[in-house]
């Protein structure tokens, strides 16, 4: 894909919200706002294509729940929408304090029907153009391998586990780099009761070499402050 606007700050009726632009599409793969909501999207493979004539961009569903305080509640609502506008997609979305122990929510669009699962977290979701069944598989292998030497999951090594590479597949990894499919940028957003968003984008000639995202240079820092809401913050 092209290169994405940098993430900035922006108003979704009363909240504020971080994320990255796609300047093909207007939308965004990635945010989080002042509710405490962070949610991403992956493209879903084999990839449905709506009619030209009522195309919009998957992007866009995302700006959608980051709109909402209530994640449960605007998932199970866009659950319930004529998606046929938009590409296939998975959107992966948590909030936090909203349970006593942390679940994400998967609403996945296939071009024919939707499907809501709520699971308990750590979880993997990848998605590949290129080589969607096999990067998959190889993906979980490599995150069923890092749980097993991460009992407890931190922002920390789940950041480096977001750089793994495997010179001898090097379009399968987490970080890819290679003539068919390498990763364009790299944006992790930890959500606690200081929301904090850091992106760096990935040049070509870079991506081979990095062994952690604190290698990359000057990746761009963001935060937000949870706004008060009732909710459990833990």
């Amino acid at each position: 894909r092209m290169p994405s606007l940098p993430p900035q700050y922006h108003h979704l009726n009363h909240l504020e919200a971080i994320f990255p632009v796609d300047p093909e599409g207007g939308g965004t793969w990635v945010g989080a706002n002042t509710a405490g909501i962070a949610v991403s999207l992956l493209n879903n493979y084999p990839e449905y294509h709506p009619p030209v004539g009522i195309k919009c961009s998957r992007g866009q569903l995302v700006t959608q729940l980051l709109s909402s305080e209530n994640l449960e509640q605007a998932v199970r609502t866009l659950a319930e929408q004529d998606l046929r506008a938009y590409g296939s997609c998975t959107l992966v979305g948590v909030q936090l304090g909203t349970q006593p122990q942390p679940q994400a929510y998967a609403l996945t669009w296939d071009g024919q029907q939707t499907r809501l699962e709520v699971v308990s977290t750590p979880q993997l979701w990848a998605s590949s153009g290129t080589y969607h069944a096999k990067a998959n598989q190889h993906r979980q292998g490599l995150f069923e391998t890092w749980c097993q030497q991460h009992p407890v999951a931190t922002f920390e090594n789940l950041s480096r586990f977001h750089v793994t590479r495997n010179d001898d597949e090097s379009e399968l990894g987490v970080l890819m780099y290679g003539p068919a499919a390498r990763t364009v940028s790299l944006t992790a957003v930890h959500v606690a009761e200081v929301i904090t968003v850091h992106h760096v984008d990935v040049p070509a000639d870079v991506a081979r070499g990095v062994q952690s995202v604190a290698t990359l240079a000057s990746p761009k820092l963001m935060t937000l402050e949870v706004a008060e809401t009732g909710l459990s913050a833990t």
